[in-house]
């Protein structure tokens, strides 16, 4: 089988970087051969399973971090290999992986603290220079107490790196944060940003929306973006069919997408386009229905807004503007609706089913009624802004307490909020009896 070579330089842009990295998940042996410039930046754990050091640097950070590109979270194979290439004969690759890389490792080994050297570390270079001036003489007794001294120079530099580390991991340790307290805290920053779940089904439903096809392939799926546009298309080789897993770690031969993926973004900003204006050759996305449904017993109308709340630095008096997607409800139509809490909306959303095609005269009808409605109810909408306003102020000084930070103050809710969808739920006549 053949193998293929790349070479990565500093000499490439990033995007050219990742763009010659990504055509070799076609290849089934690959061998990439890079400089320092991507010891840092571009993951490389769904292609690669091992890491030869042609160099030897001297500061050991450089070795951690190009095996992090490969070992990290995400990797697939069990074992991942790392050689380090050195020469006998080397003086230089002598001294820095008999003093540097052994002593930094058994010091990580020994007390699980990761050491930082900086690049210029002048004592350390002088200290090797001179080691390799040693090396290359005669090892008198001068010469051994000379070699004796750089290498307890070195010891007494690794030394202060290690307790600089120790302080600082005792100085962002939060051991003392009860998961409790912020277990809620992060439910809700997956309801908000989206979950696995979520970002899966939203990806599915949008591919066969825009005249895609997507073929269950456990464990993932096979896309046919045929008919997607370009800009979506290019994130995959062409001439194929991708295959995508939405877990990781990913599968072998799959390729990950997650809610930060180009194309997971680009997908959402042309789903949103489409229910905002048109687009020739693709459906438009609707921002209101009428429907009839099993799942209420009584109308039901659900509407999907963005709440923008401005807060204020205390101190400093900088405003800053944060924005939320939220959903409220009633049901019925007098002074006695119901009022829906955020989760009831959504599971309404989420499980009403559609049972008949509803004539367009009586949609238009209907939701133009519950848009008067709608308008009468606007003070308990409006309480609802205020409410996240008040809630997201919480959250900030929650977060100082635990962690410190920046205190905030409401300043006011954006009023009236942006309205993005409204969705009325009729229920099946048969069942009013």
């Amino acid at each position: 089988a053949k193998v293929d070579i790349q070479v990565v330089t500093s000499e490439l842009a990033d995007e050219q970087r990742r763009e010659k990295i990504d055509k070799m998940e076609s290849s089934a042996q690959r061998v990439l051969v890079v400089t320092d410039c991507l010891s840092e930046g571009i993951n490389l754990q769904d292609l690669f399973t091992a890491v030869l050091h042609y160099d030897l640097p001297w500061n050991p950070n450089r070795i951690e971090q190009r095996e992090g590109r490969v070992d990290r979270f995400g990797q697939q194979s069990p074992n991942v290999k790392t050689y380090l290439l050195w020469g006998e004969d080397n003086p230089i690759d002598k001294v820095v992986l008999r003093i540097l890389i052994h002593k930094v490792r058994e010091i990580q080994k020994s007390t699980g603290v990761s050491i930082t050297l900086g690049d210029d570390n002048i004592s350390i270079m002088d200290a090797v220079i001179k080691d390799v001036i040693l090396e290359t003489t005669t090892r008198t007794n001068e010469g051994k107490q000379l070699t004796m001294f750089a290498d307890e120079l070195i010891t007494n530099e690794l030394d202060q790196a290690k307790r600089k580390a120790e302080n600082l991991r005792s100085i962002f340790a939060h051991e003392s944060i009860p998961p409790a307290e912020i277990e809620k805290d992060l439910v809700e920053v997956d309801e908000a940003i989206g979950d696995l779940l979520s970002v899966e089904e939203f990806v599915k439903a949008a591919v066969i929306h825009l005249g895609g096809t997507v073929h269950p392939d456990a464990p993932g799926y096979t896309f046919n973006l045929t008919n997607l546009p370009g800009h979506l298309r290019i994130h995959f080789p062409s001439g194929k069919n991708p295959k995508v897993s939405f877990i990781s770690p990913t599968p072998p031969g799959y390729r990950y997408l997650g809610r930060n993926h180009e194309f997971v973004e680009q997908l959402c900003q042309f789903i949103l386009a489409l229910a905002f204006e048109d687009r020739p050759g693709f459906r438009k996305v609707a921002r209101a229905s009428v429907i009839q449904t099993k799942r209420v017993s009584i109308k039901t109308t659900i509407i999907q807004f963005r709440v923008r709340n401005v807060i204020r630095e205390a101190g400093s008096g900088i405003e800053v503007i944060s924005e939320e997607m939220f959903l409220w409800g009633y049901s019925g139509s007098g002074p006695d609706a119901s009022i829906l809490s955020y989760s009831e909306s959504k599971s309404l959303l989420q499980e009403a089913t559609s049972q008949v095609n509803l004539p367009i005269e009586m949609q238009l009808q209907t939701f133009s009624s519950e848009t008067d409605i709608f308008h009468s109810k606007s003070g308990a909408f409006h309480k609802v802004a205020e409410e996240r306003a008040l809630n997201l102020v919480e959250k900030h000084s929650k977060f100082k307490q635990l962690v410190g930070g920046k205190r905030y103050d409401a300043v006011y809710p954006v009023l009236p909020p942006d309205i993005m969808g409204v969705y009325v739920l009729l229920p099946v006549p048969g069942l009013l009896f």
